[in-house]
């Protein structure tokens, strides 16, 4: 017995934690133990998505890199295996990972599971989009090849290990070669400027929010040769952090500073602008033992800056400042992915120290969400309810009725659990 959270670090679980070395070995216990059973990977999930107490199922030694064909960019691997490390042994070939979402430290099956997106989402669609394949332990212990066509596929992508352990993946690679990238910063002191500014196209971007007045982040790669990512020296954070650091004076000083020295432009490599939250390790104790809540949705473009204008009021009036808060357009997913995130729209995700008053104001949001005809994403969720789940996204009612058809509802976290999944 392990006690497991998410990286949030809220509501801890004592959890039966097993690590299989191999697939043969995970359909060996499926198939003679019974009981709820979920899949872990690297824990990146910020709330309750992989933890159940009856058995959690660990793929970090599954990790390796099956085959690689450096001429058409096809890659097979383990579903264990990390961002950082594919993207090792990718770039020297020139290729890189179509869809980086914001730290390299996950496994390629957790990506799949969360259908993860990126600062490209509108040139690049979601992480399904391209996947070519995903092999599946299925609740009786089988080992099954899920086409891009078939139900499994679909349902398995975004549908956060409910389906059965993924096992392995088959990613498109895209050809780009590891470069030097510029990176713009532009100040914004509306609302109605920043989402203007987004119109304008750039390989990546994202911005900074304080209240109304933001900063965004444009980046585009430079014809220059740059060293492909690898392990950099970074700074920890060795313990909890004190309270009255994320305080809402402290994170107001250190919004204004951050507005007042950032440079305008810089240049920088890819993993620098794509993986931000890498820079410092076990960041996630800067929020204390109590952890953090992530609040993360996406608003329909028509309504987007009445929308955002309301969270922002009602974090006002709560009195709780997020630390921090970051806004990305969103395009289209082209993923199959029958209960997936990422669609047209601006996605905004707030961290927000727990508290009683944290938890007040993310019901608020919730409805706020609602009425803009919004949804949330269940790769960050740590507290929402089943009914709010279906007002957001009626669709998790078939995915979940498709669950029960098939078997698939042996695959509980307490995520599933929460929500009547």
């Amino acid at each position: 017995m392990t006690r497991l959270t998410g990286f949030g670090r809220t509501a801890p679980r004592e959890c039966r934690l097993v690590e299989p070395a191999d697939v043969a070995e995970i359909a060996r216990i499926l198939s003679t133990e019974s009981g709820p059973v979920i899949a872990r990977g690297a824990g990146g999930a910020y709330g309750d998505a992989a933890l159940q107490t009856n058995l959690t199922l660990s793929t970090r030694r599954l990790d390796r890199l099956l085959a690689f064909d450096p001429t058409t960019g096809i890659v097979r691997a383990e579903a264990g295996l990390t961002l950082a490390a594919l993207l090792q042994h990718a770039t020297p070939d020139g290729w890189s990972v179509p869809v980086l979402p914001g730290t390299q430290a996950v496994t390629l099956g957790g990506m799949a599971a969360a259908d993860v997106h990126g600062k490209n989402h509108p040139a690049a669609g979601s992480f399904g989009a391209h996947v070519r394949g995903l092999q599946i332990v299925d609740a009786q212990g089988q080992v099954r090849e899920c086409a891009p066509d078939s139900e499994l596929f679909g349902a398995s992508l975004g549908g956060m290990g409910l389906t059965g352990i993924i096992t392995q993946v088959t990613l498109q690679l895209e050809r780009a070669p590891w470069t030097w990238w510029r990176e713009e910063r532009l100040h914004v002191e509306t609302l109605h400027d920043l989402l203007a500014a987004f119109d304008t196209p750039a390989p990546m971007q994202a911005a900074w929010m304080d209240g109304h007045r933001a900063i965004l982040h444009r980046a585009a790669p430079l014809d220059r040769p740059a060293p492909p990512p690898g392990p950099r020296w970074r700074p920890s954070v060795p313990v909890d952090a004190p309270g009255f650091l994320l305080s809402r004076p402290a994170i107001a000083l250190f919004n204004t500073l951050r507005r007042g020295t950032l440079a305008r432009s810089r240049e920088t490599t890819l993993d620098r602008i794509a993986f931000p939250l890498d820079g410092i390790a076990n960041w996630n104790r800067l929020y204390g033992r109590a952890g953090f809540h992530q609040y993360q949705c996406l608003l329909p473009p028509e309504p987007a800056e009445s929308a955002l204008a309301a969270v922002w009021r009602a974090i006002a009036r709560a009195g709780v400042k997020p630390a921090p808060a970051v806004l990305k357009r969103l395009g289209a997913s082209r993923s199959p992915a029958w209960i997936g995130f990422a669609c047209p729209g601006f996605t905004l995700a707030l961290d927000f120290p727990a508290s009683a008053r944290t938890l007040r104001l993310m019901d608020e949001l919730d409805a706020i969400v609602a009425d803009h005809m919004g949804r949330l994403y269940l790769a960050k969720d740590s507290r929402t309810s089943p009914a709010m789940l279906r007002r957001l996204q009626p669709e998790v009612e078939h995915f979940a009725n498709w669950r029960r058809a098939t078997g698939a509802d042996r695959f509980q976290s307490a995520l599933s659990q929460r929500l009547a999944l």
